[in-house]
């Protein structure tokens, strides 16, 4: 009966959209039977072009530097220390070539007990880890945070508690961003 009733629902949204796609057709085919006139008469008018350009790239080089500028005062609000310059270098050479001096290597071994007395739900986040998840009939939960990483910041295994959830995450620092090179940790 329910998927009945999505089937129905679903096809006359998909109705719904061709009709949509119809009128949508209709609009920009008449703006650009508008525009056609507009841009032939743009075209003959060579002096009034130039003026146009010189203004149309005047606005471009304004709307490029507010941006970059929002940009760069915004990475210097959300913490990034090493300095702008060399975020931007950085990210842009990132992919050029292969330099290994901003990346930390390590064998990591981490384990957590903790108890589950209460605990309705387990929350876990972290971003670029395997979990395995291997029930046991026990009073505690058991975190093993393993393996190899290199990485420009090493995270650590954080555990905390919130009336019935049981939260597990990597730990990193508030607002700037890390670059994993080579992981093969697990987390279970």
């Amino acid at each position: 009966m329910v998927s009945i009733s999505f089937g129905i629902g679903f096809t006359a949204l998909g109705i719904l959209a061709l009709i949509g796609c119809f009128y949508l057709t209709k609009l920009l085919y008449r703006a650009t039977i508008k525009y056609l006139p507009w841009n032939i008469n743009l075209i003959t008018k060579y002096e009034g072009i130039r003026m146009k350009i010189k203004k149309l790239v005047s606005i471009l080089v304004g709307i490029a530097l507010i941006s970059f500028g929002v940009g760069l005062l915004s990475l210097k609000h959300f913490g990034y220390k090493n300095g702008i310059f060399k975020f931007v270098v950085d990210n842009i050479s990132e992919g050029i070539q292969d330099d290994d001096s901003n990346y930390v290597e390590k064998n990591i071994d981490e384990e957590k007990l903790e108890n589950i007395k209460g605990i309705n739900t387990i929350d876990v986040d972290v971003p670029f880890l395997d979990v395995n998840v291997i029930p046991e009939n026990r009073d505690d939960v058991k975190i093993h945070y393993n393996g190899y990483i290199k990485a420009n910041f090493i995270p650590k295994l954080k555990t905390e508690r919130s009336s019935s959830i049981l939260y597990i995450s990597l730990e990193k620092k508030s607002h700037v961003s890390y670059n994993v090179k080579k992981s093969n940790d697990k987390t279970h």
